[in-house]
């Protein structure tokens, strides 16, 4: 049977869409290990997407003329249609979602383009910014490191839990951290007990923990709430005048009757079933006032969403009788149990969803303190997270940010069996000494956590005089080696000679010239505020009718921010096992940086690691196994391999790369495949 693949270019550029069909293309997708001697880390490491694809542009005009779609730096996606017996799906699935980088002709007056394409990665080049820093919480609970990958590309746009809307009230992202991102946790929580339901982190077992929502605080309108599910969850919601009353206006709560949603008037008395969906699908729940005693209730299920979709019809509406409320104004919630995501909001319709672009596990690693090095971009943040965590992180072919531990990506059943076309036994292998590692090297830095209440902890420092135009307003920001909180407030210092600068409280010194002039007292007004932990910002105005130097009058710089807590890195160590320093031949390190946090942590982190570096001597990697081609394999899933030359023998093998290329009639797909295991059948 001939095949007949189908293969589909689009380009967009923000103003128009077209689709074009390549005659030749090439794409490629891999994930590059951290470079630890045998199969240690084979199930980890980065990975993105490139290649290359061939079209015809029918709009270009004249001599070396670019068209407005097809140019570097628009949008292109790759799609492809194709099964393992060789016919033809009308359903595409996604090669590669990125930017054209470059393209060519192969004549001046040629419309025949060849498009060098990757994976878009300018956003994730932006500063991080992680919103929580400190730990608070239960006895026993954590942040996950995985927060800190969510926060930093959340940072460059990608986003795993749904953007907050213009009327959200609360918003639980619960992405490896219990801070609210909208609202007030009541007891400052942010720690808890992490897990991964339907591929997604999820907090786990949650004790009750009270919010208060954002204002102003709605009054006798709708109330909607969107939640990801993932186990038995309950979210209790209070309208009330001024005093907060002893049971819910309304409890919603999942799992306690199978997959099912149900509702509560009176205090959980009696239950109302009103919607079902499987753990990892999103549901939207609308309440609406009847009277002060009544509400109804509706629901709609968009199920594990993955693709855009309309919004579904509601369901059925139900009605709930409960005690009066008096001014029906929705204040609080609390939330409790196993869940991926909560968000309240009025409002908003929302007809369309659109699916997550960051699709996150939990690491399994615990955080005392989210503290990340002072400038550091948002790919480099969550790249530093991943290696410290023995972890993977990649763009799949929808274009998304993933992150999976390497226990989540090993443990995976095989999803399916293929015929290899290679010939294994024409396959060469190699062995050396550098395969086999005698010794390994785990650094941790361990978080230095400080409170004060009379505001001497110091956060930044001017180090140039800054320079305040008349009447004029300058805004500094600033990174911060430290986390801070807890500002504290601004006081002007004297700046004569032989007097000393406050070593308590934020101060600010000015004078009328950059040196050897006299103090300014008045008409300057210092504030700041944290943008995040480790992000500042100072504003400095003045009401004078000349500049003004924040300096002394030596024309030293007179600008230091402190604060009440911090959190600064503390001095790192070593944990090692093997061989002695001097012994060792084949020396293996992992620096854990700011996130392998104690010896304890360096300890099973190590173990684990050294455990694998032992066990993955002489295991082979296939390097461009050529397969039948499907266009829904993806990165780091687990396969089994037959071969002819082999009959008895399968391999359990993890994806580790994938190669698609095409032309006209043909399409090939390679693999390199890290064997995990053989089997005899």
């Amino acid at each position: 049977m001939t095949a007949q693949p189908i293969a589909e270019v689009t380009l967009d550029n923000g103003a128009t869409v077209d689709a074009f069909e390549p005659s030749a293309w090439d794409v490629s997708r891999s994930v590059a290990a951290w470079g630890l001697p045998g199969q240690a880390l084979v199930p980890t490491g980065v990975g993105t997407g490139s290649g290359s694809c061939t079209i015809e542009d029918l709009a270009a005009p004249g001599l070396w003329g670019m068209s407005w779609l097809v140019r570097p730096g628009v949008a292109v996606k790759v799609q492809g249609s194709h099964d393992t017996f060789g016919l033809v799906s009308d359903a595409r699935w996604p090669l590669l979602s990125g930017v054209v980088r470059s393209l060519s002709a192969d004549g001046i007056d040629s419309r025949v383009r060849t498009l060098a394409i990757e994976d878009e990665t300018t956003a994730l080049n932006r500063p991080a910014l992680v919103r929580e820093a400190f730990v608070a919480g239960p006895a026993g609970s954590v942040i996950d490191a995985a927060y800190l990958v969510d926060q930093a590309v959340r940072s460059a746009g990608y986003r795993q839990a749904p953007p907050t809307l213009g009327s959200t009230l609360l918003s639980l992202p619960m992405a490896g951290c219990a801070a609210p991102e909208v609202g007030t946790s009541d007891a400052g929580t942010t720690a808890a007990t992490w897990t991964t339901v339907a591929g997604r982190i999820a907090v786990s077992g949650f004790p009750e923990n009270a919010y208060t929502f954002a204002g102003p605080n709605p009054t006798s309108v709708p109330l909607r709430l969107s939640v990801i599910a993932a186990g038995q969850c309950q979210f209790g919601l209070y309208a009330y005048t001024s005093t907060v009353p002893t049971t819910p206006t309304v409890i919603l709560r999942r799992g306690y009757a199978g997959d099912t949603w149900q509702a509560s008037r009176d205090g959980g008395s009696t239950w109302q079933i009103i919607d079902g969906v499987a753990d990892g699908g999103l549901t939207e729940i609308l309440i609406t006032w009847v009277s002060s005693t009544q509400i109804q209730v509706k629901s709609r299920s968009y199920g594990n969403y993955s693709e855009v979709q309309s919004a579904p019809e509601w369901g059925t509406t139900w009605t709930l009788t409960g005690a009066a409320v008096t001014g029906n104004a929705w204040r609080k919630a609390t939330a409790s149990g196993t869940f991926s995501g909560l968000q309240i909001f009025t409002g908003d319709n929302i007809n369309t969803w659109t699916p997550p672009t960051a699709i996150i596990e939990a690491s399994g690693v615990g955080l005392s303190a989210a503290l990340i090095p002072k400038d550091i971009k948002a790919w480099d943040l969550a790249q530093q997270v991943t290696k410290a965590s023995a972890a993977a992180l990649w763009r799949d072919e929808r274009g998304r940010v993933r992150f999976r531990p390497r226990s989540s990506i090993t443990s995976q059943a095989s999803s399916e069996t293929v015929n290899a076309m290679t010939d294994l036994g024409e396959l060469s292998w190699s062995a050396s000494v550098e395969d086999h590692a005698d010794r390994l090297e785990v650094t941790y830095t361990p978080p230095v956590t400080a409170t004060v209440a009379n505001g001497s902890l110091p956060v930044w420092e001017a180090t140039e005089v800054i320079v305040v135009p008349a009447g004029g307003t300058v805004v500094i920001e600033e990174a911060l080696e430290v986390a801070a909180k807890s500002l504290a407030a601004w006081a002007m210092a004297p700046i004569t000679p032989g007097s000393t600068i406050p070593s308590t409280g934020s101060v600010w010194g000015a004078s009328d010239a950059p040196k050897g002039g006299t103090r300014v007292s008045s008409g300057i007004t210092v504030t700041s505020t944290l943008i995040s932990p480790q992000r500042l910002r100072v504003t400095i105005v003045s009401t004078r009718g000349t500049p003004t130097y924040m300096c002394d009058i030596n024309g030293s710089p007179v600008l230091i921010q402190r604060a009440n807590q911090t959190i600064a890195a503390g001095d790192s160590a070593t944990y090692s096992l093997g061989a002695t320093a001097i012994d060792a031949q084949v020396p293996a390190s992992i620096d854990g940086g700011l996130f392998i946090q104690s010896a304890s942590a360096a300890t099973t982190f190590g173990a684990d690691i050294w455990a694998a570096l032992q066990a993955g001597v002489n295991r082979p990697v296939f390097q461009g196994l050529e397969v039948w081609p499907h266009a829904g394999r993806t990165l780091l899933s687990i396969i089994t391999i037959t071969d002819k030359a082999t009959p008895n023998t399968a391999y359990i093998c993890l994806i580790i790369g994938i190669r698609n290329s095409g032309s006209a009639g043909v399409w090939q797909q390679y693999l390199d495949l890290a064997v995990l295991a053989t089997q005899t059948i």
